[in-house]
């Protein structure tokens, strides 16, 4: 009987050795991996991001100032050059991408444009600096400016940021500026008219050799001149015309 027992237990131990041989190995769980953390996409609103945002409207409307300031001075009867760029750059602020919260500051800054260009065309059309109608188109470009510059400043307050004070305003037209002041190009080559003083900017005319223009400015080192030829008023560098009197006698022009 115990040997029987033996027996019986011998087998059913042969029997769960070859049970635990046909179950397959277990395959390890594999530990999940985390979800990649979102990275937050920057708020050009914030501190950090508007001034850069900010930048790019007022890099456009300096540069339609700038024209202004040119058109302003400029014969009535060359105006409409300087117009037709004022209309360029109004064309550009007016498609310039911005977040938000700077449209309301796009939107006045298109206002004041637009402004600066109806009193240069009723100016052109009058052929008068001291017409009603023209003073009054100046006071409302005058005021258009200053909505911008507060918007500006809340756009600034809104960001946590210390508001700016600027008082550029728009300077009336005139029909001419007389400094009685000449220069010439002696030659031999022609002479770049740029619309600004600056090499990089656009050349509106040249200045051929022999030729000569009236100068209406500088730029406060002396570097640039304004001039004005019988077709238009832009910028020639000093070094490559020669003038008729010191040009420390001629006014600065910013």
């Amino acid at each position: 009987m115990k040997n029987k027992r033996i027996i019986i237990l011998i087998a059913i131990t042969a029997m769960l050795a070859n049970a635990c041989a046909l179950i397959a190995p277990a395959q390890p769980t594999q530990t999940p991996e985390p979800a990649p953390t979102p990275t937050a996409t920057p708020d050009p609103c914030g501190p950090d991001n508007v001034m850069l945002e900010v930048e790019k409207i007022q890099a456009l409307v300096n540069s339609f100032q700038d024209t202004a300031y040119i058109a302003n001075n400029t014969d009535v009867n060359l105006l409409i050059h300087p117009i037709l760029r004022l209309q360029e750059m109004q064309k550009e602020l007016r498609e310039l991408e911005v977040p938000d919260c700077l449209v309301p500051l796009k939107n006045r800054s298109i206002e004041y444009t637009v402004s600066v260009v109806n009193y240069l065309l009723l100016f052109m059309n009058l052929q008068d600096p001291a017409a009603v109608e023209l003073t009054t188109a100046i006071q409302n470009s005058e005021a258009l400016w200053q909505t911008v510059l507060g918007e500006f400043n809340s756009v600034l307050t809104a960001a946590g940021l210390e508001p700016q004070q600027v008082t550029e305003l728009n300077q009336p037209p005139s029909e001419s500026l007389e400094t009685g002041v000449e220069v010439l190009n002696e030659g031999p080559g022609a002479v770049n008219i740029r619309e600004l003083p600056d090499l990089d900017s656009d050349v509106l005319e040249k200045l051929e050799a022999e030729d000569t223009a009236e100068a209406l400015g500088r730029t406060e080192d002396s570097e640039w001149l304004q001039i004005r030829t019988d077709d238009m008023t832009g910028w020639v560098f000093a070094e490559t015309i020669t003038i008729d009197s010191p040009v420390e006698d001629l006014p600065v022009i910013e």
